[in-house]
């Protein structure tokens, strides 16, 4: 019984922390926040252009690795990819508009697929009016809204796995949390106001 826990434990372990593959739509007008992430030692992150104009992926960090960055390429979903392999914090940018297109990406040893989650989720604004953006880099599925009294007010599947507008007018103003759901099953929360 003992070696089945072990076992069990072990394959667990495993799952939990298995190497992912990121995308990141590389284009004119992407935002830092979205061209940045946190994963694990051994993910790998793809770079497809969104746009046809030139561009590439570079790093003058001391922290990046020696074999680190594309050429400059043009074209829609042309690509480049890189696994990260040890523990570092790398601020990268397109080579030919160096101010207009940066993100970093930290790499942190032994996350789970669930710190993954949690960690890449974004949000904004986080005072409402009409609309709440959300974006994951690990595939979600759904949300829920809950007011402050813990009544589930609003509820919605993601249409795109990595990006969903939620129309928040029919809410009222003060304080509501929202819960996002991965296809995975895993959960996070945070806090937003209506205005």
């Amino acid at each position: 019984m003992k070696t089945i826990l072990s076992i069990s434990m072990l394959v667990l372990g495993f799952f939990s922390q298995a190497q992912e593959t990121f995308n990141i739509t590389w284009m004119m007008g992407i935002s830092n926040e979205d061209a940045s992430l946190t994963i694990s030692a051994g993910d790998t992150v793809i770079w497809t252009w969104g746009d046809g104009t030139p561009h590439s992926v570079e790093s003058l960090d001391a922290d990046a690795p020696d074999d680190f960055g594309s050429e400059i390429m043009s074209g829609v979903g042309q690509t480049y990819q890189y696994t990260f392999t040890d523990s570092a914090v790398i601020d990268y940018r397109c080579g030919v508009h160096t101010t207009m297109m940066t993100g970093t990406i930290t790499v942190e040893p032994g996350m789970s697929v669930e710190d993954k989650f949690v960690k890449n989720l974004k949000y904004y604004p986080s005072i409402v009016k009409e609309s709440l953006n959300i974006t994951s880099l690990v595939p979600a599925a759904s949300y829920e809204i809950y007011d402050a009294q813990g009544r589930k007010v609003l509820e919605g599947k993601f249409a795109n796995a990595n990006h969903s507008v939620i129309n928040t007018s029919s809410l009222s103003q003060g304080v509501y949390f929202v819960s996002v759901i991965s296809k995975d099953k895993l959960k996070t929360s945070f806090k937003i106001v209506k205005e």
